[in-house]
């Protein structure tokens, strides 16, 4: 028979290869249904240990795609002012109403620019209801070509370009018309003026930074219309061409300060540009990544409130630090039983068993063992869903634990698990000297001896700690929820937005 040239293994090899696999299962499989008790203990343990990570994850993973669905986040930045004007310091995402349109003009870089403001909360009439709408906002049309906003129903090319125009989202038009298109019907905004509904688009993804529910046309807002570069009343966001520096961007800045706010303050407040700046004044724009708004920035006059990147840190740390601990927990177990097994080891090796065949047994072993915790830990995160949503302030549900990032991460999870906690027991059980163990005669050595109590005193280290920034935590927000403020808060009742 000729030797195969193709680089493949024989079939017979994989054949052995395959019932190797078959034989490592088989006796992992009848070494956990013959301790019971410690097989629970085991399996439980990295369950609950993976489902607090995979919990933590989410959240994780959640907070830092913020805004990433967008096509192009990488490319859109949001203008901010940062000045001084006498003795007010002033940092907040805010530009003039024309400098959106100025810098598309004018700056290369800049191929989109779309401005929001923002006016408070709105009534808004739809025949003989009412809703008061705090999610309402002014934008210009160039939304469409700066963000993902996807249109179920209406034309991008023409939705917000008059006055007196407005899109809703899908579950504000579900809100108000339940199943019929609104499309060419009409609100009316404060009992005042009419508005065409000209289109309804998907609603926005809760990891997103702003969440309007109603998008009015800034052509219906006369303060947009004014030729004014001082009043920084519109937040702004650019779209950068492909390749596009940031950085060379920003050095334009300050000509274009001077070139049109210049004017203004000499109009104003009665003094030059260097006069202005001699007394101690400061004006400057700066840009700002679209996908660091929601964990960076903390200014004034955000759309929502934001998140913070510390959290996410102490977070993660935590998941890690759970995750740990149940594989700790799965090592001294193990280790413990080492005198139960030392004869099995002497067995082994004495019917031929290398050291490298235990120790993928005993790998075989703890990956079963962490691949049914996966299978528990997948249960368990279906029950804990709804309580931790709660916890968090989020809205995760089953499709979130489906996607392929969380599946990823779970497998990810499994693998490691499995492997880190099997690691050291398939190392340690797997040195023994068959002569020895035969004889009833178990050797530990002292650096053995040294690891395990490591590895004990992490765990109870870790678990303290972590037990005691919980109760540290509770006692804060019960301390909140409860402490005396003076007045009887479950008789009073605030009434906004009362008209005489």
């Amino acid at each position: 028979m000729q030797p195969s040239c193709s680089g493949q293994r024989p079939i017979g090899t994989r054949s052995k290869l395959i019932n190797m696999l078959y034989n490592y299962l088989l006796v992992a499989w009848r070494n956990l249904i013959r301790q019971p008790f410690y097989s629970t203990i085991n399996v439980l343990g990295l369950a609950v240990g993976i489902t607090c990570f995979m919990l933590i994850m989410l959240f994780v993973q959640h907070e830092l795609n913020f805004d990433t669905y967008h096509p192009n986040y990488e490319r859109i930045y949001r203008l901010q002012f940062a000045g001084k004007i006498g003795d007010n310091e002033n940092n907040f995402p805010m530009a003039g109403p024309l400098t959106a349109q100025t810098m598309v003009e004018e700056c290369p870089e800049v191929i989109a620019a779309v401005r929001f403001r923002d006016y408070g909360r709105y009534l808004v009439s739809v025949g003989e209801d009412h809703y008061k709408e705090d999610r309402l906002i002014h934008a210009d049309p160039s939304i469409f070509k700066v963000f993902s906003l996807p249109l179920l129903a209406g034309d991008t090319a023409t939705a917000l370009n008059e006055p007196n125009t407005l899109i809703l989202s899908a579950g504000t038009a579900r809100r108000y018309f339940k199943e019929e298109n609104p499309v060419g019907k009409t609100v009316i905004l404060e009992n005042k003026e009419s508005f065409l509904i000209t289109g309804v688009y998907e609603d926005i993804p809760d990891n997103s930074h702003f969440d309007f529910d109603i998008i009015v046309s800034m052509a219906s807002s006369e303060e947009a219309q004014r030729k004014i570069w001082l009043s920084l009343n519109f937040q702004t966001y650019l779209l950068l061409a492909e390749g596009a520096d940031p950085a060379a961007l920003e050095a334009k800045f300050p000509a274009m300060i001077e070139k049109y706010m210049g004017p203004e303050i000499q109009q104003y407040l009665h003094a030059t540009m260097e006069e202005f700046l001699a007394g101690g004044n400061r004006l400057a724009f700066y840009l700002f990544p679209m996908q660091d708004i929601h964990l960076y920035s903390h200014l004034d006059d955000e759309f929502e409130a934001n998140g913070d990147i510390k959290y996410v840190y102490i977070f993660s740390i935590i998941g890690v630090f759970i995750l740990l601990i149940a594989c700790i927990n799965f090592m001294n177990l193990s280790t413990a039983r080492s005198a139960g097994r030392a004869k099995e080891v002497g067995l082994r090796k004495v019917m031929g068993a290398y050291r490298g065949n235990l120790i993928r047994q005993f790998l075989s072993e703890s990956l079963l063992i962490s691949l049914l915790a996966v299978l528990i830990a997948a249960a368990l995160l279906w029950l804990s869903l709804d309580g931790f949503n709660t916890l968090a302030g989020k809205d995760f549900v089953m499709a979130d634990l489906l996607s392929p990032t969380a599946l990823l991460t779970l497998t990810a999870t499994s693998l490691v698990a499995g492997l880190l906690a099997g690691s050291y027991p398939a190392l340690y059980l797997s040195r023994f000297q068959p002569a020895l163990v035969l004889k009833g005669i178990i050797t530990r050595g002292k650096g053995n001896g040294l690891l395990r109590s490591g590895l004990v005193v992490f765990q109870f280290t870790t678990t303290i700690v972590l037990i005691v920034g919980t109760l540290v935590i509770y006692r804060q927000l019960n301390y909140i929820q409860n402490k005396n403020l003076g007045f009887d808060k479950e008789r009073l009742i605030m009434v906004q937005d009362a008209y005489a």
